[in-house]
C-alpha cells in the first residue's frame, strides 16, 4: 500500500466534501425542496392551492346571471350549472306541452329533492314543483323550466326565440 502525505489526504477529503455538498445541494432542488434559495422569479412558482367548493343545497335548483338577450342586458335564469333556462310559450300550469321526443332537446328541469325548491338569490316571483308528465318539474311564475341541449356552454342562450316558442327565462318573467 502506497503511502499518501498528510496534505494529500486533507485534499482529497475536502474535494469529496465538496462533491457530497454538490450533490445533495442537487438532489434538493429536483426534488423541489431547494435548501439554497435560487434568484426571485428564475422557474419558481409558489403552489396555488386548490379552492374548496361551497357546497350547492340539494333544494337549490335555479340561479341567477347577466346576459345579453336581444341586445338587452337581462337577469336570466340558469339550473345549478349555470346553463340557461327556457320556458315554452306552449305550456300552461299543470300542463306541459314538451314530452317524449321533445324533451332530448329541450330537457325539462326536474326537482328530485324533499322540500321547497329554492334559488341562489332572491327571486320576485314564485318558484315550485309541480307533478308533471316528466317528472317533478320546477316552475317560475307557472312557466316550466327547460334547458336546450343545443347551449354548449354556461352562458349560451341558442334556444331564444326557437320556432317562436322557446324563450330565455329571466327574472322578469310574469
Amino acid at each position: 500500500m502506497e503511502f499518501i502525505p498528510l496534505r494529500g489526504r486533507i485534499f482529497l477529503l475536502v474535494i469529496a466534501f465538496v462533491l457530497i455538498i454538490f450533490m445533495m445541494i442537487n438532489s434538493c432542488r429536483t426534488n423541489g425542496n431547494s435548501a439554497v434559495n435560487p434568484p426571485e422569479n428564475v422557474g419558481t412558482t409558489a403552489p396555488i392551492p386548490t379552492p374548496t367548493p361551497t357546497p350547492v343545497p340539494r333544494n337549490m335548483v335555479v340561479r341567477t346571471t347577466n346576459a345579453n338577450v336581444y341586445g338587452n342586458q337581462e337577469i336570466i335564469l340558469t339550473d345549478r350549472d349555470g346553463r340557461t333556462l327556457y320556458y315554452s310559450k306552449n305550456d300552461t300550469l299543470h300542463k306541459v306541452s314538451c314530452i317524449s321526443d321533445c324533451t332530448e332537446a329541450w330537457i325539462p328541469l326536474l326537482f328530485k329533492g324533499k322540500g321547497p325548491v329554492t334559488a341562489s338569490t332572491k327571486l320576485p316571483g314564485k318558484l315550485i314543483t309541480d307533478k308533471t308528465v316528466n317528472g317533478n318539474q320546477v316552475a317560475y311564475n307557472g312557466h316550466y323550466l327547460y334547458t336546450f341541449a343545443g347551449d354548449s356552454a354556461p352562458g349560451d342562450i341558442q334556444g331564444q326565440g326557437r320556432n317562436d316558442e322557446w324563450y330565455v327565462a329571466t327574472s322578469a318573467l310574469r
